[in-house]
């Protein structure tokens, strides 16, 4: 497959934090999506490949709600954020059964670092399957930058689809060493 020229770049919806708490109610389903070009049955965080963008400063929280309605337990990790680990912070012990929901609370410090990260599941056992899978977004920590007038975020993904557009099952190497997806040129994903 060929990237489709001048295709425009969607870029996932940016939720922003107010008054230092971003609030976020996230649901983790299987959904049919097009991905490069043809209908794809993958995961999702609120219906969107990949999850939303969630935009903190340093000193905020972030509560967000895990929904599960996968037919496997998952949770929620936030990669490269200098949080706690502990209770209902940013554990990756937490399992959420299938139709269940959780409730996290992430501190960021007040001296917390700028820059882009991203949340995953991270439950053992299930991690690369929910990854490959589609379950991923970016989280960016802004400070005090210097003003832009247009501000974009892009996320590079990783896919491998089988002929009827399920997700390719994830190999003992791939879980250990990452994959190379299937589909070159990817240019957008589009909800169905």
């Amino acid at each position: 497959m060929e990237a489709v020229p001048g295709g425009e770049l969607l870029e996932p919806e940016v939720l922003r934090s107010q008054d230092g708490v971003l609030r976020v109610d996230l649901v983790a389903e299987a959904r049919v999506t097009e991905v490069a070009g043809r209908r794809a049955q993958v995961l999702t965080y609120n219906g969107t490949l990949p999850g939303q963008t969630w935009q903190v400063r340093p000193g905020d929280r972030l509560e967000v709600r895990l929904r599960n309605e996968l037919d496997t337990a998952t949770n929620l990790h936030t990669h490269g954020l200098v949080v706690s680990p502990q209770g209902n912070g940013d554990n990756p012990f937490i399992s959420i059964a299938p139709g269940e929901s959780f409730d996290y609370r992430i501190d960021l410090p007040e001296d917390h670092p700028t820059g882009v990260f991203w949340y995953h599941p991270h439950r053992h056992g299930t991690v690369a399957d929910q990854l490959f899978g589609g379950l991923y977004g970016a989280i960016i920590v802004t400070g005090d930058e210097v003003p832009v007038s247009r501000d974009r975020s892009l996320i590079v993904s990783d896919i491998s689809l089988t002929t009827d557009g399920t997700i390719a099952p994830v190999s003992a190497q791939e879980v250990m060493m990452g994959r190379e997806g299937g589909l070159p040129g990817v240019s957008r994903t589009r909800l169905l």
